[in-house]
């Protein structure tokens, strides 16, 4: 609903139309208002534009009112009819509340009239928003699927508290859970101990943004072993701002975790060995060598890069410390492998 609601009037007398507008404008209901007295009048308006509301006469000559609310139930279904009359019998009442109507109230007594109104716009407004929310929903299950058929990654759908969705049968090759046994579940449930904090935190900075945020966990596989995981997530929210569901694509880097712990552990082992290590490309120029060699040969890594090894035993490099040249030589004096 905009800022000013537009408010449809079923009501053949126009002196009490300008008396209920009078009084909801003293109320500081501000409104666009349209009076109707006739079924094709009614039909017209409903086809001009959505309203917020009808404020509907039950005893308008020539326009039976179980034939008005029909028609307005057909043409804007959502449309909240408040009556507003003379007086209405209590079976009567009962029949129009069984029948949709929101409220009634008296021409001779409209201190009600606007309290009313604003708690159906209210209501009106809520149930609106539970629909969007409800449509987006349906659209991002439909974008999932098509989504997740045929995808290598596992993709994921949450709500806001981090309970899974939905999930791409690409899950049960990498998890090996079956088909909806996740279903309904908390992620964190899966969460490596050590990463819960980080998934916490992970969340909130996913709500806090609108662009997508990247994460590494660990991840219960079924088997009870941990697996190392990268997802990327993104929130998506309402009309409103707030977040309705999270989404997320994740992928298995355990063999790339693996290997660069390797790699970690290489490093180390070259860096804090005792023997000199020298590497070459392919042309056999150096590239890198350990701290030890530069011990054990005097020359600093930086004189060494892009030369041949067999430079060292050449003496063409020079260096004040000739024992150490020497050295050098005896560190290639063995035919390269």
């Amino acid at each position: 609903m905009g800022d000013r609601p537009a408010f449809l009037v079923i009501e053949d007398n126009p002196a009490d139309f300008r008396l209920i507008e009078r009084h909801c404008t003293r109320q500081e209901l501000d409104a666009h208002w349209h009076r109707v007295d006739r079924l094709g009048q009614l039909r017209d308006a409903l086809e001009m534009r959505a309203w917020d509301l009808v404020l509907a006469d039950c005893h308008v000559p020539g326009l039976e009112f179980t034939n008005s609310f029909a028609i307005i139930r057909e043409m804007q279904p959502d449309l909240p009819v408040i009556l507003i009359s003379g007086h209405v019998g209590e079976e009567r009442a009962v029949e129009l509340l069984k029948l949709g109507v929101r409220d009634f109230i008296f021409k001779d007594n409209l201190t009600r009239l606007v309290p009313v109104i604003r708690n159906t716009l209210r209501d009106v407004d809520d149930v609106r928003a539970r629909k969007r929310a409800e449509e987006m929903l349906l659209a991002s299950e439909r974008r999932f699927r098509a989504l997740a058929s045929n995808a290598p990654d596992v993709i994921w759908r949450f709500d806001p508290r981090g309970t899974i969705l939905d999930i791409s049968g690409a899950h049960e090759g990498v998890l090996g859970y079956g088909a909806g046994e996740l279903i309904g579940d908390r992620l964190r449930r899966l969460i490596h101990p050590e990463d819960i904090d980080l998934l916490r935190d992970f969340t909130l900075l996913v709500k806090a943004n609108t662009a997508g945020q990247s994460i590494v966990t660990r991840l219960r596989h079924k088997d009870g072993r941990y697996i190392w995981i990268e997802s990327t997530t993104q929130a998506l929210r309402d009309d409103g701002g707030q977040v309705v569901e999270m989404v997320s694509i994740s992928r298995n880097i355990t063999q790339r975790k693996e290997a660069e712990e390797r790699l970690g552990l290489y490093r180390t082992m070259f860096h804090s060995t005792q023997e000199g290590i020298v590497v070459t490309d392919a042309h056999g120029n150096i590239i890198i060598v350990n701290p030890s060699f530069s011990k054990v040969t005097g020359y600093d890594e930086g004189e060494l890069i892009g030369e041949n090894p067999r430079i060292l035993k050449s003496g063409v490099i020079a260096h004040p410390s000739r024992s150490r040249r020497e050295r050098a030589g005896a560190v290639f004096s063995q035919p390269a492998v």
